[in-house]
Parts: C-alpha cells; sequence; structure tokens
C-alpha cells in the first residue's frame, strides 16, 4: 500500500487523494473541470479521464507514465475494498483508463519509429 499512505475518506462516500493539490478555483490545471490524479515527470497534468483534451500532447512516455497512475490507483483502491465509486471512481474504471494509455503510448511509439525511418 506504498502509493496509498495519503488516501483518506472525506464527506461520507467521496474519496480525495491527500498528497494530490486541490484545483478548486483559479486558472491551474483542472480549475475548469477534470480531475487531475497526478502529474508526468515533465509536469503534465495526468487527468482521471484519458479523453481530456490535454492528453493529445502526450508523447509515448507520458501515456506510459499515466497507464502506471491508473494502474497504481485501482490497486490502491482493490486493496482496501473500495469497489464503490469515489471521486477518482472505481478500480475498474482506472483498469480501463490505464488500457487506453498503454494503446495510446503505443499508437505513438511506433509513429514515432515510422517519423525515423523516413
Amino acid at each position: 500500500m506504498e502509493n496509498f499512505e495519503a488516501f483518506r475518506l472525506q464527506q461520507g462516500r467521496k474519496a480525495v487523494w491527500g498528497n494530490q493539490p486541490r484545483y478548486d478555483a483559479g486558472t491551474g490545471a483542472g480549475s475548469r473541470g477534470g480531475n487531475v490524479i497526478g502529474r508526468t515527470r515533465s509536469g503534465k497534468p495526468i487527468y482521471q479521464n484519458h479523453g481530456h483534451p490535454e492528453h493529445n500532447n502526450f508523447n509515448a512516455p507520458e501515456h506510459t507514465e499515466a497507464a502506471n497512475k491508473h494502474k497504481a490507483i485501482a490497486k490502491d483502491l482493490r486493496e482496501v475494498g473500495h469497489q464503490m465509486s469515489t471521486s477518482f471512481g472505481t478500480a475498474a474504471f482506472h483498469d480501463a483508463h490505464e488500457a487506453l494509455h498503454r494503446r495510446s503510448a503505443k499508437t505513438r511509439f511506433q509513429a514515432s519509429l515510422k517519423k525515423n525511418k523516413k
């Protein structure tokens, strides 16, 4: 449960990651809706939903980092037995979005190989 130390339940069924900043107001990532679940090594926000427009700018390694973040959250949710819907979704939700990021990483990687062969 190493990634789950900061997890805590607040306001009944609402789950919040204590080590992630909350963007309730302002102009930063997540301030206009969308749940930021982490950041890539390059500092780009990783949103809960794979389909977020900010993910269009991700390269293959960044999609892999996002997939790993979803995998860690799903694992942590399972370890504490949370199959209910939380502010970060269910474990199954994160499994699905992990798969989508892995597919995007593979597609971006293959595209970069084709581009480098030219």
